[in-house]
């Protein structure tokens, strides 16, 4: 009994000491003057998106190049706040904590971000965010098969199931798993954005500014996994805003 009450107090412990860590980030990161930068606006390609050499970077314009075309309606363009940015590079590392690895854990994770923006004076509040992950091969559930001696430093992940050779048998020609297309990856986002109804406040002109952090989960790469990417993404507007848009819903 004692090692099982000890074993809580640890837990507990840990649990109190990332929260207490993510509130002071937060009021750390949302300054009262942010630094907020214009969007470029950017055509998704036929180019393959090779991320082993391409910068997430890239992958991060492109989504918000997505999000300001879609918020065409606001008066003032939507530009990206460096504060949210930096904060949602914070919550991706503290999502990536095995504490707070699953979607629950997400969940308690946001409430802890609205806590503490009550208690920060800037210029804008937090009322959308949101995490996912991102598959980095077209496999579309298909199956697929991880070969370990193939070659170093390559992803190794093939099409169809292993091959069961014979002795002597020749091997059929090994089909790798294929790279999205810019213009794919970006179709994938936008259902993702709609599925979980960030398309709704963009559209409608919402949000003011957005923040916007991409991480390669090294934990899905050289074996039998689908690379992904871990993403998260902050969406704030204007106090004044907040207010105004309450009062235009009890009208």
């Amino acid at each position: 009994m004692k090692i099982i009450g000890f074993i809580f107090l640890m837990v507990t412990f840990q649990t109190f000491s990332q929260t207490f860590r993510l509130k002071e980030a937060v009021k750390e990161k949302l300054m009262k003057t942010d630094l907020l930068i214009e969007i470029e606006e950017r055509i998704p390609t036929e180019t393959k998106f090779e991320f082993q050499t391409s910068e997430l970077n890239s992958l991060k314009l492109l989504m918000l190049s997505d999000f300001f075309n879609k918020s065409k309606n606001r008066i003032h363009p939507l530009k990206e706040s460096e504060s949210l940015t930096q904060l949602a590079s914070f919550c991706l590392q503290f999502w990536g904590n095995s504490i707070h690895s699953n979607s629950k854990k997400w969940n308690k994770m946001q409430k802890h971000i609205r806590r503490a923006m009550r208690q920060v004076d800037c210029n804008f509040g937090i009322v959308e965010s949101i995490s996912f992950r991102l598959e980095l091969l077209d496999n579309n559930r298909n199956l697929y098969y991880y070969d370990p001696k193939g070659e170093k430093g390559e992803l190794n992940l093939f099409k169809g199931s292993k091959p069961k050779t014979k002795k002597g048998e020749v091997i059929k020609e090994k089909k790798p798993l294929d790279f999205f297309t810019e213009k794919q990856i970006v179709a994938k986002i936008q259902k993702i954005i709609n599925r979980k109804k960030l398309n709704v406040g963009l559209r409608k002109g919402i949000y003011f500014c957005v923040g916007i952090a991409i991480e390669l989960d090294s934990k899905t790469l050289y074996k039998n996994a689908i690379p992904s990417a871990r993403v998260v993404v902050l969406c704030g507007v204007k106090r004044m805003q907040m207010i105004e848009i309450k009062r235009g819903k009890k009208k």
